[in-house]
């Protein structure tokens, strides 16, 4: 039923009633009762589209309305499952046998649109988009952790030296406790064990691989150290940027070797 057919429907209906209660008062009890009757009828044909279920004159009938709106919240409770369900999945996969054959992200990739498929119809697209990005972080962080690494090969050889060469400034024993306990303190800010994953939080990994460089860079240099960015390092940070600012990652096969192993071949 249109709007407008329901709208004319209840003003007969109001203005039946009306006149019943005019017959009343008039003592016309008869056509009272039968304005009464036909007013109420109309009235309620005007709401009949919003029942879902109507039994008969015992009134058993539900609210389209709001069967409608509880349909639509379990609906968007199911899509959150989902999509929280999707997203365990993978990073358990993802989480689990690390250092797995050649062919695990291949496996994880294939996974991801098999879960995708299955659950197509309450994996809604920005589900599938927190679920992709988080699978990219991962992809991404297998294939610059073997850069990150190095730089961290550099930067703790070359702190080691700092430290020789505190010793040998302050002496032995130590001529002034507190300005070499702060320059040592300084140091170890550089070389202690941290993750990818822990370095970012949740910003960008190449950017954050970029500043934890230049941080240390300076820091070195204030003991009078200059290191510099290998070009083949440098070369693949470019690229993995390049590829974390997509708004997905490209699957091939020479990013997914990557994943395995590392490395990207430029």
């Amino acid at each position: 039923m249109g709007k407008w057919e329901s709208v004319l429907l209840k003003l007969c209906g109001f203005s039946l009633i009306g006149l019943a209660v005019y017959f009343l008062f008039i003592g016309n009890v008869p056509g009272a009762t039968l304005c009464a009757t036909v007013g109420l009828l109309l009235t309620f044909l005007a709401r009949f589209s919003q029942f879902k279920r109507f039994k008969g004159w015992g009134f058993e009938a539900e609210m389209w309305e709001e069967k409608q709106q509880e349909a639509e919240k379990l609906v968007e409770s199911l899509k959150g499952i989902a999509a929280l369900t999707a997203r365990e999945v993978m990073l358990q996969s993802i989480k689990s046998g690390r250092w797995g054959s050649g062919k695990r992200w291949e496996d994880h990739w294939k996974l991801f649109e098999e879960v995708k498929a299955a659950q197509a119809g309450l994996l809604d697209e920005d589900g599938q988009r927190k679920v992709r990005r988080s699978i990219d972080r991962w992809f991404l962080h297998d294939m610059a952790i073997t850069e990150f690494g190095k730089l961290k090969e550099i930067v703790t050889k070359e702190v080691e030296q700092a430290r020789q060469e505190i010793r040998v400034k302050f002496g032995n024993p130590v001529s002034d406790p507190m300005a070499f306990e702060a320059e040592m303190q300084l140091l170890s800010t550089l070389d202690k064990s941290i993750g990818l994953f822990e370095l970012a939080g949740t910003e960008p990994l190449i950017e954050s691989i970029e500043k934890w460089w230049e941080s240390a860079r300076k820091t070195l240099a204030n003991f009078g150290i200059d290191v510099a960015m290998p070009s083949e390092v440098r070369s693949r940070l470019d690229t993995y940027k390049a590829l974390e600012s997509l708004p997905e990652m490209p699957v091939t096969k020479e990013l997914i070797a990557a994943g395995v192993s590392g490395t990207l071949c430029i």
